[in-house]
């Protein structure tokens, strides 16, 4: 059955941000008690160190990234490409269990991603602030859960952002905080209310990052209810049960999402930021598909011109800026 959307007698989201900023109070809070500032304007990320407050706006300015979900398509595509020179992946909750990317964004508790993940300092982690004292868990070998002693804020590489309650896809590329849906208690831009998903901060990152084209995998957007005494249904890229009220929620979100993306697609591209669906499959719509193996080219073009060694260390140009080598 089609996803209906579910109108709800509330009041709309403000949209005048110069005025009315809705963030979640508990990532302000933690700014707060960390002594870090608060910026008005432009997309800030921190760290925990109070006097290291950065902006990362454009460090890879023009380049081509891979968004990475946990959709069970992963497992039709050959994800060691993405290893290729110059291709940059971000993933998001567990799926740096199907892929190491070299970035990743999450916005659920710090206990929901295994661990090795948050202690990989090869990986750079993107989390709410609000965040940065979760405990991380672990699994153990008899398959029990213990709490472990560490928390994010004792991770490496990690960097926090604020989050933002409403989603405006007309502003969405603009505020300094990051959006993840809409609080329950307004209605969006598109007419849904609630509805959180980390691809949302996901894209907004990839944005101020300075990516101008992405590609996103394994984002499936179905997910079905596992029934007693039958087979274990894929609804991820690797083992993982969830209860049928999270089966429900998810593809309620999944429907809102296609709104909001086909809301977006106009606004990313009058920005020129290209997003593209290379799931293989699946029930995502809103943005323009591509051939997986045309965005591993794509992404990958700069990069894999056949490597030359000699030279690099004994040329100079003449006066008519020809090359010249020193031999001597």
């Amino acid at each position: 059955m089609p996803e209906t959307k579910v109108k709800h007698k509330k009041a709309a989201a403000p949209t005048d941000w110069a005025t009315t900023v809705q963030e979640s109070q508990l990532d302000i809070a933690a700014l707060t008690s960390l002594g870090l500032k608060i910026q008005p304007k432009n997309c800030v990320l921190y760290t925990i160190n109070p006097h290291n407050t950065l902006s990362l706006r454009g460090m890879f300015k023009g380049k081509h990234a891979f968004l990475v979900c946990g959709g069970p398509s992963l497992k039709e595509l050959d994800l060691t490409q993405l290893n290729r020179r110059g291709i940059v992946t971000m993933g998001v909750n567990n799926s740096w269990i199907a892929h190491k990317p070299n970035l990743w964004c999450a916005v659920d508790p710090a206990m929901k991603f295994i661990d090795t993940g948050w202690k990989d300092a090869s990986i750079m982690k993107f989390f709410p602030i609000e965040r940065n004292v979760d405990k991380l868990h672990i699994r153990q070998e008899d398959g029990t859960f213990k709490i472990s002693t560490f928390a994010v804020n004792q991770m490496p590489n990690v960097w926090y952002y604020r989050r933002r309650d409403i989603f405006d896809h007309r502003t969405f590329l603009e505020w300094p905080s990051l959006t993840w849906g809409c609080d329950k208690k307004y209605i969006d831009s598109t007419g849904w209310g609630g509805c959180r998903s980390v691809m949302l901060p996901a894209l907004r990152l990839l944005y101020y990052l300075g990516f101008k084209n992405v590609y996103i995998i394994g984002a499936d957007f179905s997910m079905k209810e596992q029934l007693p005494n039958k087979p274990a249904i894929d609804n991820y890229a690797w083992d993982q049960f969830r209860q049928p009220s999270s089966v429900g929620s998810n593809n309620r979100t999944y429907a809102s999402l296609n709104d909001r993306f086909a809301a977006l697609d106009p606004v990313f591209k009058a920005a020129s930021y290209h997003v593209w669906n290379c799931t293989p499959g699946g029930n995502m719509n809103g943005f323009d598909r591509m051939e997986y193996s045309k965005a591993l080219d794509r992404a990958s073009k700069e990069c894999e011109k056949e490597v030359g060694t000699l030279g690099w260390y004994n040329h100079k140009f003449d006066k008519e800026g020809k090359t010249v080598f020193i031999t001597k």
